[in-house]
């Protein structure tokens, strides 16, 4: 009687096992991801357009922030604690960031994009 009892217990745990995987990889799909976009213009020279930080939330709402036009070390710095300022207040509210391109328009403008996500 002891061999069917030592069966039964291990047939519970496996299933009980069993359970706790398939409850496990459920739960972990109905947490949807949110992504934030950011994305960076940086234009050099006096008579360029404006330099622009825009930044897209996981509801789909557009924020657009003026940076200062790239015209010497000082100015690519502003920006640089600007866009650092924006990366870690969205870091404060959970979100990572997960990649950074980079491209330009020759040597007209620097463009930079970050995605984070929560």
């Amino acid at each position: 009687m002891k061999i069917n009892m030592t069966n039964h217990k291990s047939i519970l745990i496996g299933i009980g096992i069993c359970l706790i995987i398939a409850l496990s990889s459920f739960l972990s799909q109905q947490t949807p991801n949110h992504f934030i976009t950011i994305r960076t213009i940086e234009y050099k020279g006096p008579i360029s357009p404006e330099s622009r930080l825009v930044i897209v939330d996981d509801m789909g709402e557009l924020r657009d922030f003026e940076l200062e036009k790239v015209n010497g070390s000082g100015s690519m710095g502003n920006n640089t604690k600007s866009i650092n300022e924006v990366i870690n207040k969205l870091s404060k509210k959970g979100y990572q960031l997960v990649s950074t391109s980079s491209g330009g328009l020759g040597d007209q403008a620097l463009i930079t994009t970050f995605i984070m996500k929560k």
